[in-house]
């Protein structure tokens, strides 16, 4: 290491023999020792297209919330923007960015679907002059740095995995490109070539990081609803997920705050943002064995103790859903458990390399009822290797433990690159596009997932059925048993309907001329008379009470 940060930090190690014990004291022997001029920064999201206000999930970006409050800390300014938060488009994310003169604008982007909104907002900041370091950080761009980079020359710079220290390095130099090759975690265009620097170790202890940035004004959060994240990564190692590939090398797989640091947080929003609640955005908050539970544990008991009024929800995998902790959860204000459940094939899971069973899967469904809490059941139905017999498996499952939902029944599994099922699907047929489509390779469960997928009726119907996900816990019984009435219907109306596609789609297909407008006619009546149902009991207020949540998971 020979950069700046880097030398301070080396100074202080010597003296006290840890990273974690120096950071804060080295961002402010850092800006002393650089005497630089204040820089203009602004890091932002990307903003999304009409259609993906439906596939993705809304919150604000807490990933370049650390970096603008790790920045800030250090002394620079920095500017926070989430385009699709107050519904900007493309063109008027730049127009924004225009009024401005930023030495560095930074994007993060979260997969490959977004990166040609990206694009756009770029080319529109070139075409209008803008001379700046444009940077882009996020898995997509980990994954991809050489190809970005390759084609495209209005980007200079990416900045890999983790990068709270890199990005502080980045705009420490860039006023001396010559040092860029210093910066560990920074793939760059120089005037020759693409340089790739070798990457850098992971933050070790996650309390040294001051907490995010924060915006009052956001309308995401006009529900005093608020995000954070406790740990980083996650101890699975499942096929297709990101997470173990983003971190994967350097050590530990999952990094945690302490329990006094996490409360501490949460009574730093409630303070100053008046949060009601929370959604913890961990990869899987409870953790790995023995001591990922006493720390979920240690955390519900310190808000207890320190007689904290919230509300949050988490994320866990299945085999860590234990009935004594989520009690105790729920008495500090877990609301709401989203489960990576997956599939209800036994082959699925193991191509999946969940090291969950089916049985786990049920067991921890059961659980979730059993302590009244909400849920919502991550699943995939579908998959290139997804076979029919497969669909009518994980189809059956959802029916069976009442969960069948179009956005379970819809989900397609989404590629990234680094992931094993991307590295396989790619030396089988190679990558198509940015965006990572892929073929089925049966061409039944491909007909299926079209027709499924060109119901935008159900479309319709997925809000009202995501919010009756979550309502299991409230405490009116005629409010209760009616929902759950709503909720038993829908998933046999669900359930049927697909399973009529599914035999459609493997038989004669007889019905062609008409099969497509009569699932359309009959998902436009069930919405009809689920609306009614909900209005005739008076429901709207409780809609309103949940709008907390946001339900549109990719």
């Amino acid at each position: 290491m020979c950069g700046l940060w880097e030398m301070v930090v080396e100074e202080d190690l010597e003296k006290h023999g840890s990273e974690e014990m120096v950071l804060a004291e080295a961002h402010q022997k850092s800006l002393k020792k650089t005497k630089k001029k204040s820089k203009r920064i602004i890091l932002l999201s990307p903003p999304f297209r009409k259609i993906e206000y439906e596939r993705y999930r809304l919150g604000e970006n807490l990933g370049i919330r650390y970096l603008a409050s790790f920045l800030e800390n250090i002394g620079y300014e920095v500017e926070v923007l989430d385009p699709s938060l107050s519904h900007f488009s493309i063109e008027k994310t730049a127009k924004i960015i225009l009024k401005e003169d930023y030495d560095l604008i930074g994007f993060t982007i979260p997969n490959g679907g977004l990166f040609s909104n990206v694009v756009k907002v770029i080319r529109i900041l070139r075409k209008n002059g803008f001379k700046g370091h444009i940077t882009l950080g996020g898995h997509f761009p980990t994954f991809e740095h050489k190809e970005i980079l390759r084609y495209n020359k209005n980007i200079d710079s990416i900045v890999q995995h983790e990068g709270e220290i890199t990005l502080f390095e980045l705009v420490n130099n860039l006023d001396k490109e010559e040092n860029f090759k210093n910066i560990l975690g920074l793939s760059y265009r120089n005037s020759k070539q693409i340089c790739i620097n070798p990457p850098r170790p992971l933050i070790k202890n996650l309390n040294d990081l001051p907490f995010p940035k924060r915006d009052k004004n956001l309308k995401y959060n006009q529900n005093n609803h608020y995000t954070m994240v406790t740990s980083r990564g996650c101890y699975g190692n499942c096929s297709f997920c990101s997470i173990r590939a983003f971190y994967d090398y350097d050590k530990p797989l999952w990094r945690y705050r302490s329990p006094n640091n996490v409360v501490d947080e949460i009574k730093y929003l409630i303070n100053n943002y008046n949060a009601k609640v929370i959604s913890f955005m961990d990869d899987n908050f409870i953790g790995p064995g023995k001591f990922g539970k006493k720390r979920a544990i240690e955390i519900a008991n310190e808000i207890i103790n320190r007689g904290i009024s919230i509300y949050f929800e988490i994320s866990c995998r299945p085999n860590d859903i234990d009935e004594h902790i989520l009690k105790v959860l729920k008495r500090a204000g877990l609301r709401h458990v989203s489960v990576g459940i997956e599939s209800g094939n036994e082959d699925v899971l193991k191509r999946f390399n969940k090291k969950t069973t089916v049985l786990q899967n049920i067991n921890a469904i059961k659980t979730l009822r059993k302590t009244n809490l909400s849920f919502t059941p991550y699943f995939i139905m579908f998959d290139p290797w997804t076979t029919i017999s497969e669909l009518k498996d994980n189809l059956r499952f959802l029916y069976n433990n009442n969960i069948c939902t179009y956005r379970s029944i819809k989900n397609a599994i989404t590629l990234y690159n680094g992931t094993p099922f991307y590295e396989q699907l790619k030396h089988n047929s190679g990558r198509v596009n940015w965006e990572y489509q892929y073929n089925f390779k049966n061409t039944d469960v491909a007909e299926v997932y079209f027709m499924i997928d060109s119901l935008s009726e159900f479309n319709k119907i997925n809000p009202i059925i995501d919010i009756l996900m979550y309502t299991q816990d409230l405490n009116n019984k005629g409010i209760r048993e009616t929902l759950k009435k709503i909720q038993t219907e829908t998933n046999e109306f669900t359930y049927n309907t697909t399973m009529r596609i599914i035999n459609w789609v493997t038989n004669d297909k007889s019905e062609n001329d008409h099969f497509a407008k009569d699932i359309r006619d009959d998902i436009s009546s069930f919405t009809d008379q689920i609306k009614n149902l909900l209005f005739a009991k008076g429901l709207e207020q409780v809609l309103h009470e949940l709008e907390f949540r946001n339900h549109d998971r990719k």
